[in-house]
């Protein structure tokens, strides 16, 4: 959008020197290994013959001759590890990388070690299969310990003489937790290796671990330290326990892990879809009714055909598909049809009655017999498709094979607990002692009956899970993690496993899951008690990117306030070893999510380490791609065009925040170049000349026609990329390309406004269907960006303002999230409508802090994904943190005037509120800002330079400074004014 006064438009308004700022990070406790000075190798189990969910033991005892002077311990694995020396927690990782760049952490260890005998164990999950945040390799570790003791310099690696075993605790055939994360966890306390931690632990039976290869001639390429901090954790225990009550679980919960049958479970991809048929008989003890379901953690119900007819199925508020079947007693023959399966590799059946119900093969052995996968095309398919009896599959016969026990799960703990029936109240003595961190104890009677306690955490959370007790060898805790009821009942992660299961051994002990998990509340379910179970505590620790509150925002306004901190939490909730999505669900790195995540961490924390390894972690998906990919490292559905082009505005931001030329010319740069240069000499329609690929062409969860190969939005954002691109050129004093892409702006602009413009309506459509049709869809995000990517001509503009503002509502889609809602807080800011912009904050925002929100969401209600069932999917979504930046950026009105914010520019919104205090992080210091309006027409303000910069108070056109136009205030002072407003 392009500005002159208060209505005209000539510059344009995306904020290019936006208010956002980076802080000291935190310091890498010990400098990391230098590639030549690598003497460890990567090591594993010598027997290790299947890697899927594949869990592994790792242990070197060796002596330390006095006092410890200094230690590093430098130490990756795939997938991931946790570290322990003489018994303590040490830290766990790796960072998500590519393979050909991937990672190593280093710890600062001289704190763990002890003169004498000293024990290093390391547990190593590999998950085998591709994620959202990993790709399959194979399974490894890489450690080397460097320290310096009494007598010298010494080093510690993986090799051949360390001891290794499988983790017998952890069942390897527990199910998937979804496409996006790796498996449920489910442990054994009586299986678990006891004092392996331990100096001079008991390891018999343990092997030498085999010697993979050299740390830099393995698969793992590229290997460079991690570049940021281990992650905090931050105990936190329950704030209530809610209720006790009788449950039952279903009678039969049956999964099959369908990867493992078409033996493609290593390699995840959301573009292939797989066919099955697979037949069981219900074998009913008596003639009775049953519902037979689908819990909410599985993708796809498939069409279920019983006793020759097909089972018409009823999906609930929750997403859980059930359905009422009548069972006559004895054999009753099932079919299931699976078609179109993505994103998933199990099948999950559940099945309740009063009476017993037992599935039995009828073509084997085994509750199933499967047959496939099938293509799509494939002509035996579509006739076995069709079949309704087990006699018309007759002639298939040879198509139908048992199952492997592999492809098996023994237990699936989400299945058990989200179809729980709930029989009344329970009895536990003291529930509320799990509250309390003193020595009281919660007894949970000795009894046959299930029992589920109702744990509140208080708010929601990122947290490993676990809980000290003391129990007899047996008791099963099967643990459910969810972030909101509805209608009283909980509303359970769909698509998505988010739970876990320890079994007792005798005893006191303790437990922390490895996995953490987003939610606010705890559904724990106590099984098979023989005596009484006595819970000391149950305990999480809060896990994320350690960052200190280097921003504030107080005002008059409690609203604003409460967003302000809800927001801080949200963010907390979604800073891992990158920026996540959400805690819950897929914990994925979204390239276009963290651009707007970004600017809240500049805002809140003034971190930039953080936003650094985002923006280098997008640079090296293109050596996959054209366009960087929409969410890293991953093979899952890779091009988000509008994701790729927030990366380099991310990218762009980042170098003027820090100053940091190295980076930008070094990797933004020339990342930025490669991506355009495709973009322009690949993907331009050659009859329009606008941006035109085959790919996922999101903006907002809401109803835009956006599923073509060309649609508005991304070609707004290709010229502000292409506008970003000749800046970074000039940076790189690259003259030539900075003319090529400034010429390709315009004219991508000036297509823009041939081809996509609607003249009858005022405003741009949507998209240019693939047929050639333009679009009749009119959104008010469309044009939003319209306006902030300086693509409207200034006949256009008041038309345009009008759809985007919410003017003209006649068939124009709304807002849908709020990360799209952000734009438009953005133009608000950037056109001086304060009071709208705080009004649309108020209302959307303040509309999710209904009691039981800590978070913000990652839909409004009006979204699709609730689909009109509930509010939302996820209740923590980053990308909602927005108003946190939206507040400091254009309520205190700071901006940086150029690289680094050795000078910055303040224009306080002194209309908007009676009284601020504002604290905003920069590169060398803070800027701290507070005001107090007397009345209407006159105001008191404080100014503090802590740090070294110069800040310009430059008051708003309709307030000026007593008896100055402007103020520049100069590194380490301090100044208050009187400010008056303009008659």
């Amino acid at each position: 959008m392009y500005i002159s006064g208060a209505h005209g438009m000539k510059q344009n308004l995306w904020p290019l020197l936006v208010l956002l700022y980076f802080g000291t990070p935190a310091a890498i406790p010990a400098e990391p290994i230098k590639p030549a000075a690598w003497q460890a190798q990567w090591i594993f189990r010598p027997d290790s013959k299947d890697d899927y969910n594949c869990w592994m033991l790792a242990r070197r005892q060796w002596d330390i001759h006095g006092a410890v002077q200094s230690a590093q311990l430098a130490i990756t694995a795939d997938t991931r590890y946790q570290v322990f020396i003489n018994g303590e927690f040490v830290g766990d990782g790796p960072v998500r990388a590519f393979p050909e760049h991937y990672r190593y952490d280093v710890l600062d260890i001289a704190r763990f070690l002890q003169p004498g005998v000293n024990v290093i164990g390391v547990r190593v999950h590999h998950w085998g299969r591709d994620t959202a945040e990993s790709i399959a390799v194979r399974p490894g570790l890489l450690a080397q310990l460097d320290w310096i003791d009494a007598a010298g310099q010494h080093v510690l690696v993986t090799d051949r003489a360390w001891q290794v075993c499988d983790d017998p605790a952890h069942n390897p055939r527990s199910p998937v937790v979804s496409a996006h994360v790796g498996f449920e966890e489910q442990y054994d306390a009586r299986q678990a290796c006891v004092d392996w931690l331990q100096p001079n632990g008991t390891v018999t039976g343990w092997l030498a671990a085999a010697e993979i290869a050299p740390a830099l001639a393995g698969p793992w390429k590229d290997l460079q330290p991690s570049g940021i901090p281990q992650l905090e954790k931050e105990s936190i225990r329950p704030a209530a326990v809610l209720s006790v009550q009788r449950v039952r679980a279903p009678r039969i919960v049956s999964t099959v892990n369908l990867g493992r049958c078409q033996g493609i479970a290593r390699k995840a991809d959301n573009r292939n879809f797989y066919r099955f048929v697979l037949v069981t008989e219900l074998v009913s003890e008596k003639e009775q009714d049953a519902f037979i379901g689908r819990p909410s953690s599985a993708f796809e119900f498939g069409t279920y055909r019983l006793n020759g007819q097909t089972v018409d199925v009823e999906r609930d508020l929750l997403q859980q598909e059930r359905a009422t079947v009548h069972l006559q007693q004895g054999a009753n023959p099932l079919i299931v049809v699976l078609d179109d399966l993505s994103e998933t590799e199990e099948f999950q059946f559940v099945l309740d009655a009063e009476a017993s119900v037992t599935l039995r093969n009828p073509c084997g052995t085994g509750p199933w017999s499967v047959a496939g996968p099938f293509q799509a095309k494939d002509q035996t398919w579509r006739k076995m498709r069709a079949a309704s009896t087990l006699a018309a599959l007759q002639p298939f016969r040879q198509k139908f094979r048992d199952l492997e026990p592999r492809e098996l799960i023994p237990t699936d703990v989400h299945g058990l607990t989200c179809f729980r029936n709930v029989l009344g109240p329970g009895t536990v003595i003291n529930p509320q002692g799990l509250v309390f961190d003193n020595a009281e104890v919660t007894t949970i009677p000795a009894g046959t009956d299930d029992l589920e306690l109702m744990i509140d955490l208080g708010q929601e959370y990122n947290a490993h899970l676990g809980f000290e007790l003391d129990a007899p060898a047996g008791v099963v805790l099967d643990a459910n993690i969810f972030e909101r009821f509805h209608g009283g009942t909980p509303q359970w992660s769909w698509r998505n496993r988010s739970s876990f299961r320890y079994v007792t051994r005798a005893g006191g002990q303790s437990y922390m899951t490895m996995r953490h998990f987003g939610g606010r509340y705890l559904a724990l379910t106590v099984r098979a008690r023989p005596a009484d179970v006595k819970i000391r505590r149950v305990t999480g620790n809060f896990t994320h990117y350690p960052v200190a509150d280097r921003g504030a925002f107080v005002s008059s306004d409690a609203l604003l306030n409460n967003v302000w901190k809800t927001c801080r939490q949200t963010m907390l909730c979604c800073m891992e070893d990158t920026f996540v999505d959400c805690p819950l669900y897929e914990q994925s790195f979204w390239l276009g999510d963290a651009r707007n995540e970004a600017l809240v961490c500049y805002m809140m924390f003034g971190d930039a380490r953080l936003v650094q390894r985002c923006g280098l972690l997008g640079a090296q998906s293109l050596e996959h791609d054209d366009l960087v990919h929409m969410r890293i490292p991953t093979r899952w559905g890779r091009i988000i065009p509008a994701w790729s082009f927030l990366w380099a505005r991310m990218c762009w931001e980042n170098y003027w925040y820090t100053g940091d030329r190295g980076t930008l010319v070094r990797a933004y740069y020339p990342a930025v170049r490669q991506m355009l240069n495709n973009c322009l000499t690949k993907y331009l329609d050659p009859r329009t000349g606008l941006f035109s690929i085959s790919a996922w062409q999101f903006f907002d969860w809401i109803g835009l026609d956006n599923n073509q190969h060309c649609v508005t939005h991304n070609n707004t954002f290709l010229v502000d990329t292409l506008q970003l691109g000749a800046r970074m050129a000039e940076v790189a004093q690259d003259a030539p390309t900075a003319t090529r892409y400034r010429t390709a702006a315009d004219q991508l602009t000036a297509n823009i406004n041939r081809y996509l413009w609607d003249e009858t309506r005022g405003a741009y459509v949507d998209s240019i269907h693939n047929d050639g049709s333009r679009s009749t869809s009119v959104s008010r995000q469309i044009n939003t960006l319209a306006l902030l990517h300086g693509v409207v001509p200034p006949e256009r503009q008041q038309r345009v303002l009008a759809i985007a503002l919410g003017q003209a509502t006649n068939n124009v889609v709304q807002f849908g999230s709020p990360f799209a809602t952000l734009y438009l807080l953005e133009l608000l800011g950037e056109t001086g409508r304060i009071e709208p912009m705080l009004a649309t904050i108020r209302d959307l925002w303040g509309g999710m802090l209904d009691g039981q929100t800590t978070t913000f969401w990652e839909s409004f209600a009006n979204g699709n994904l609730g689909g009109g069932r509930y509010p939302t999917r996820s209740y923590c979504h980053a990308w909602s943190a927005g108003p946190a930046y939206i507040l400091s950026r254009y309520v205190l009105g700071v901006r940086l005037d150029e690289p680094g914010g050795q000078r910055v520019t303040v224009t306080p919104q002194l209309d908007s509120l009676e009284r601020v205090e504002g604290v905003t992080p920069l590169p060398t210091g803070t800027l701290k800002i507070q005001w107090q309006r007397q009345d209407r027409d006159h105001a008191v303000l404080t100014l503090c330079v802590d740090g070294d910069f110069k800040a310009r108070l430059q008051p708003p056109p309709n307030w000026h400074i007593e008896g100055a136009a402007a103020v520049e205030l100069q590194p380490q002072t301090s100044q208050s004014f009187r400010l008056t407003r303009q008659p």
